[in-house]
């Protein structure tokens, strides 16, 4: 559900940008939006217990679940015509501030696409029930990424945030609504 989520979301900002005149390139957009399905294809390699956790990771638990990228990039090169991909996988829990992970990319870096999947991925997760938290409202989520508390963004990629936000706030509607996505 999660990975469907940060599909629609993605779908939402290339149009939003698109609109505001950002142009993507067709191949573009399909690897932006066969990454936001499969950047955590990687997470059946983590335990279920830690998935599933309701509380806090402690830190052995935390770095297992980091694991998941790689897992990602190791099931996708079985792919190989997905390999296209792999620069948005690998860096979508990546920070603009260099502290992300797997690699501790900082700034430009980061690919543009990594940065605008990371973005929607961020926005579902804080919008979605979790068995350690609560979904957080639009206005709390939007809160969050705008201050660089669940993570730090580009001006640019907060920018494009800004340009897709309507788009978010009606899928965030639609889902807690549970009428799903359009």
């Amino acid at each position: 559900e999660h990975s469907l989520g940060t599909f629609h979301l993605t779908q939402k900002a290339i149009k939003a940008l698109q609109n505001k005149g950002y142009f993507i390139f067709e191949q573009e957009e399909e690897g932006l939006l066969a990454a936001a399905l499969l950047h955590d294809i990687g997470k059946i390699g983590v335990p279920e217990h830690i998935l599933n956790k309701p509380g806090r990771l402690e830190p052995e638990e935390y770095e297992a679940m980091k694991e998941h990228v790689e897992n990602s990039i190791g099931i996708i090169r079985h792919l190989p015509s997905l390999d296209y991909v792999i620069p948005a996988v690998i860096g979508h829990h990546e920070r603009w501030d260099g502290k992300g992970y797997p690699k501790g990319l900082k700034g430009n870096n980061i690919p543009i696409s990594a940065q605008i999947v990371s973005v929607a991925d961020c926005y579902d997760a804080l919008t979605s029930d979790r068995p350690y938290k609560n979904a957080l409202s639009h206005e709390e989520a939007v809160e969050l990424i705008m201050t660089g508390a669940c993570g730090t963004f580009s001006e640019q990629l907060l920018e494009c945030f800004r340009i897709a936000l309507p788009e978010f706030e009606r899928i965030e509607r639609n889902n807690n609504s549970h009428t799903g996505y359009d």
